[in-house]
């Protein structure tokens, strides 16, 4: 798939560069950002000279915006009430920049330009998905598989999601995300196009490991079925570019047993002690039990120290 040639024309030199800088954070984005101040003005216009979207800020008069040759044209408004081309979509300027891209790729969506999008398909059904769960509650599961995760971030790309009845914000996680696993489960429900390309907007950093913020309402989790999970973890894998999926687990959510006999890996915290070792013990008896040997096969027991 080509490179998607993206346009920042600002006279704003700093922000036309904290924008540009935002949207590259995007590793499963095949951009190409090329940036326009007032250092810089003069834009060619040969034939070559096409972009797929321009972003335009208003210090930049409308004629000059109007000589780029684009498919889709944004307008960083910083009032509403510039004066603005029909083929222009507002999007205010002084915002996160992941909303500013997410906006971007809403409007390319709704207008069927997505398909040419520059989503990389790389997964190809590839990606290496690991379980974190394990039947002992309390013993820093969590922060396990969160260090697990930005571990292997290191060298590749990873993404985590926390699928918890609990999932903990003001601790690990932002106390106001501004989307959940809530938004991703929605456009399934409403089954919106390109679900792997709106994913990626969702998506936010720790360090270098990418993460969907876990729900904030333990019953929506419980209400997400085996088959809509199932189904996500599918889309990842088909339309996304991680090469390493982490599923952090708990016993409240639907299709567990489903869930685990996908994953290559389960990694499961345990810790020394009588009760511990007896729910260790109670969990392989029942995966026995619904012959699922190969669940077991898969499980590799994390020694935790005691809290």
């Amino acid at each position: 798939m080509n490179t998607r040639r993206i346009l920042i024309f600002d006279l704003e030199e700093g922000y036309a560069n904290a924008l540009s800088a935002c949207f590259q954070k995007k590793k499963e984005l095949n951009l190409q950002i090329e940036i326009k101040t007032e250092k810089e003005k003069t834009i060619r216009k040969d034939n070559n000279e096409s972009y797929y979207a321009v972003f335009s800020g208003t210090s930049v008069p409308l004629h000059e915006r109007m000589e780029i040759s684009a498919k889709f044209r944004f307008l960083l408004t910083e009032t509403g009430n510039e004066a603005m081309d029909e083929t222009e979509v507002p999007i205010f300027k002084f915002q996160a920049g992941e909303k500013i891209l997410r906006e971007f790729i809403h409007e390319c969506c709704e207008s069927g330009g997505a398909d040419e999008l520059f989503l990389r398909l790389s997964g190809k059904g590839q990606t290496n998905i690991i379980g974190v769960f394990s039947p002992i509650g309390r013993i820093g599961k969590t922060g396990y598989a969160l260090k697990l995760g930005e571990d292997l971030a290191k060298n590749e790309q990873v993404l985590y999601l926390n699928m918890e009845l609990f999932g903990g914000y003001g601790g690990h996680f932002h106390e106001s995300p501004e989307n959940t696993l809530a938004d991703v489960f929605y456009c399934l429900r409403q089954e919106k196009q390109n679900i792997g390309l709106r994913i990626a907007t969702f998506v936010s950093q720790k360090n270098s490991l990418n993460y969907l913020a876990p729900m904030t309402v333990s019953k929506d989790v419980k209400e997400v079925k085996a088959a809509e999970w199932l189904k996500l973890i599918r889309i990842i894998m088909e339309e996304c570019s991680y090469q390493s999926l982490i599923l952090d687990m708990s016993e409240g959510i639907d299709g567990l047993y489903e869930i685990l006999k996908i994953c290559k890996e389960i990694h499961m915290p345990v810790i020394n002690g009588e009760y511990a070792q007896a729910k260790v013990n109670q969990f392989k008896a029942e995966l026995m039990l619904m012959k699922m040997e190969e669940v077991l096969e898969n499980i590799r027991e994390i020694p935790m120290r005691a809290p």
